[in-house]
């Protein structure tokens, strides 16, 4: 029955709300793995290519169009980066809520299968991996 109130054709409260919350999930994990990327060693290295990129394409002015007639990357990422490095005060809240849903998604599709799933084996449950007594 909820499956039909989810996936009716009509459109619910219930759809817009999932959506919305699924998008503000995928915003939240989209900077929190930007934060991730964009602190370790390749990620600087990146960004200073991109940085390079960007100042290069300024450096040429107007004839930049006729050397580059089309956006380089790092002039991509100049205008995505205060996007992604802004972060809100409930990121944080969102990607975990969006770890547990994932879990418990993973959960639920382990039991259907018959598999153990994580949270039973990590709360002491049996699992493939472990070795029988001696």
């Amino acid at each position: 029955e909820i499956a039909n109130v989810v996936l009716a054709k009509d459109g619910s409260y219930l759809q817009e709300l999932l959506v919305q919350e699924a998008a503000r999930i995928t915003d939240a994990t989209a900077r929190d793995a930007y934060k991730q990327v964009s602190g370790s060693p390749l990620g600087q290295l990146a960004g200073g290519v991109l940085t390079t990129q960007q100042r290069a394409a300024q450096f040429l002015g107007p004839i930049r169009p006729l050397v580059f007639p089309y956006p380089l990357p790092g002039e991509m990422a100049s205008l995505l980066m205060p996007m992604l490095s802004a972060l809100d005060k409930d990121d944080d809240d969102f990607v975990n809520a969006g770890r547990e849903v994932l879990t418990l998604l993973q959960g639920l599709t382990d039991q259907s299968q018959g598999l153990p799933s994580a949270t039973s084996t990590a709360a002491g449950g049996s699992s493939a991996n472990q070795t029988a007594p001696n």
